[in-house]
């Protein structure tokens, strides 16, 4: 009969192992059930560790992407400013507040830590874009300086007839083409093209003054700086276009200081022009040009004459006809002559003046074509018919000069017509009323003579109408 084992405490001691069976027993993770378990765990805990990585990757980049849209931003508003340090200090006053204030609202040190680190390397991006855009901006405002002093002088040099003062502003050309040059550090060659332009462009200046002038043609070839300096191409584009420029100038169809004949004295000049050393000016693809040009200015200076002969025709004319109402108004009313300065002929001039700028203004549209004499002519008659019609009809008969609304009284208008009917058949070569009338209203015959017969038979039968109508 087996043995039931007594406790006994002597026997043994107090341990802090758990309960369970203790063994020696080593069991091999390569072929245990347990064992085969192990690198599912290492993964999961892998896994979770690549997870939490990315995620605060993903949230530090989203952090830098929102801080580099501030920089650049600031970036931008220093774009024009061309003192590098004042540009990076603005730079760093402004965006540090604003990084620490971000980067102090995040909890997680590794994603802060992430942001940090990624600062530092956009930091070193922003510097240099500074620089950049500082040396540009630097780069662009000394160029503007420099085009813009060069131009004035150039201007001032022009302009000038002084050869003193133009030897002061030559100077100060070479001097500030000498001070670019050292500012950007460009070197003896860029500086010698330098001063090789501007004694091209002061050359290309004087040229343009002595052109059509006496013996300029010469001056300007002693002038030449040389085709090393100013090659045959370059020269002969140039030239062609100071020429050109001149004749365009001279050539405006229709300004009363337009010179043609100036500008086919130059057309000639230019054909002609060869530089010191041969080079002819019109050649090559500034023959078609030249052509073109020539062709231009003799077909303008046909139409320009007939032009300028009609503008001063056309002035002449309107003199004339000012002078032609100024008479007619005069011989009526004068403020200065007794007889002729009350209100009654003031009105009487009025009436006569109104009709005399209607019926010219009437002619004239009807007869755009007519030459300035036939209408001088037609201004001088129609003064001289009003004042035939409005001397022999008292003011109250002449209201209007609308044959078919007259206000006038219509017995008193028709004894006046009789008699001067009676008169004019008495004897037709005299002046009278009826021949100014009827011509004022379109009857007249083949040879533009007035037709009293016509007129009657159109103006008694209305008088007599308008009798018996009571109107």
């Amino acid at each position: 009969m087996p043995k039931i084992p007594i406790f006994t405490s002597g026997q043994t001691q107090m341990t802090t192992q758990s309960t369970g069976v203790a063994s020696n027993l080593q069991i091999d993770p390569r072929s245990s059930v347990a064992a085969s378990l192990l690198p599912a765990a290492d993964a999961v805990t892998t896994y979770a560790v690549k997870k939490r990585d990315a995620t605060e990757k993903l949230e530090a980049q989203k952090v830098i992407l929102e801080l580099k849209a501030e920089s650049d931003k600031l970036k931008h508003s220093q774009k024009d400013n061309i003192n590098e340090d004042d540009a990076i200090n603005t730079f760093k006053t402004q965006f540090e507040p604003i990084v620490n204030k971000t980067v102090s609202g995040i909890k997680n040190k590794r994603v802060k830590k992430l942001i940090q680190d990624g600062m530092i390397l956009e930091n070193a991006e922003n510097i240099y874009t500074l620089k950049t855009q500082s040396f540009k901006a630097f780069e662009a405002e000394s160029i503007k300086i420099y085009n813009d002093t060069q131009a004035s002088n150039i201007g001032k040099y022009k302009t000038s007839d002084n050869q003193q003062q133009k030897d002061i502003y030559k100077n100060e050309m070479i001097r500030a083409a000498e001070t670019y040059n050292d500012a950007h550090q460009l070197g003896e060659n860029d500086l010698k093209k330098r001063i090789d332009n501007i004694n091209n462009a002061l050359f290309l200046t004087d040229s343009e003054d002595l052109i059509g002038t006496d013996g300029g043609v010469e001056v300007i070839k002693k002038l030449d700086t040389g085709d090393m300096k100013l090659n045959n191409e370059t020269f002969s584009e140039s030239m062609y276009k100071l020429y050109s420029d001149k004749i365009e100038s001279l050539t405006v169809k229709g300004d009363p200081n337009a010179d043609y004949d100036q500008a086919q004295e130059l057309l000639v000049e230019l054909e002609k022009f060869e530089r010191s050393n041969g080079t002819k000016v019109i050649d090559g693809v500034r023959e078609k040009k030249f052509a073109d040009l020539k062709t231009k200015i003799l077909t303008e200076s046909i139409t320009h004459d007939d032009l300028m002969f009609q503008i001063v025709q056309g002035k002449e004319v309107t003199e004339y006809k000012k002078a032609q109402s100024k008479a007619l108004s005069g011989a009526f009313y004068n403020p200065m002559i007794l007889e002729k300065s009350g209100a009654t002929a003031k009105a009487l001039s009025n009436e006569a003046i109104a009709e005399y700028e209607t019926r010219y203004d009437s002619w004239l549209n009807a007869n755009q074509q007519a030459s300035p004499f036939e209408k001088k002519q037609f201004a001088l008659e129609l003064n001289l018919m009003l004042v035939d019609k409005y001397t022999e009809v008292d003011l109250e008969q002449l209201t209007t000069f609308n044959l078919e609304k007259n206000k006038f009284n219509i017995n008193r208008e028709l004894n006046e017509v009789e008699l001067a009917a009676s008169t004019y058949y008495a004897d037709p070569e005299n002046p009278n009323m009826l021949k100014s009338l009827a011509k004022l209203n379109g009857y007249v015959n083949k040879k533009g003579q007035p037709d009293v017969n016509a007129f009657l038979n159109f103006y008694l039968p209305l008088i007599k109408n308008r009798q018996n109508s009571g109107s």
